[in-house]
């Protein structure tokens, strides 16, 4: 005989703030992959990555991230620069802030 079982999951859908900074921070991460693909860089290239924000929310996810971003994009330094320029430059964007990206190698 058939025995009937029914199996309930809850799921916790909510987003906690450390789990929005590390969607952020991957975000990053494939923005400057696609930056590296842009400069036609060498897959084994470490570039330098020259930034501009004045968001405070994102220079925290920059230094929070800043040892996954140099082994996932293959990131030599960090450079915050008024007006970044480089081989490579484009504006990140999240909600209404901004990070200015330049690569240079």
């Amino acid at each position: 005989m058939a025995v009937d079982q029914n199996i309930i999951a809850k799921l916790d859908l909510q987003l906690t703030p450390e789990l929005e900074r590390e969607g952020v921070a991957r975000e990053i991460s494939r923005f400057l992959n696609q930056m590296r693909k842009d400069a036609n860089y060498n897959v084994d290239d470490k570039v330098k990555a020259i930034y501009s924000t004045t968001d405070e929310y994102l220079q925290n996810i920059l230094n929070e991230f800043e040892k996954f971003f140099k082994h996932e994009a293959l990131i030599s330094e960090f450079i915050p620069m008024e007006n970044p320029e480089g081989d490579v430059v484009a504006l990140f964007t999240n909600n209404e802030a901004t990070i200015n990206f330049a690569l240079k190698r």
